[in-house]
């Protein structure tokens, strides 16, 4: 089942976030979502470069934050491929690197951007 981008319960209309008379214009998500728009001292890079859609599809998805893909692992993979070693076999009861890399948001909690730490961890 795809959920759609809703406001106070309710599916939004398109002119929530398009301008029909700014065609091309990219929506401007932080006026809703102010909370994790920024800025941050160490900003996601995705955010800033590509926006929001980076991650997010705001026109439907399977997953409850409307990201792009359900798995959060394999989404957090799509961009960053190279980590460091440690982190195959670090969730607990992984049978393989697959499963470990579903964990991702278990430690980097802050994933929009942070003011404390570059690896937006806890």
């Amino acid at each position: 089942m795809h959920q759609s981008h809703r406001s106070n319960g309710e599916t939004s209309a398109c002119v929530a976030c398009h301008d029909p008379h700014a065609p091309g214009r990219e929506p401007d998500c932080a006026q809703c979502h102010a909370d994790v728009a920024g800025p941050y001292v160490y900003e996601h890079a995705a955010s800033r470069l590509e926006g929001c859609a980076a991650c997010h599809a705001p026109h439907g998805s399977t997953n409850r934050h409307l990201l792009a893909m359900q798995d959060t692992g394999a989404l957090c993979l799509t961009c960053h491929g190279a980590m460091p070693q440690f982190h195959v076999g670090f969730a607990p009861n992984a049978p393989s690197r697959f499963d470990t890399l579903t964990q991702c948001t278990n430690c980097h909690v802050e994933i929009h951007g942070s003011n404390l730490d570059r690896n937006f961890l806890k």
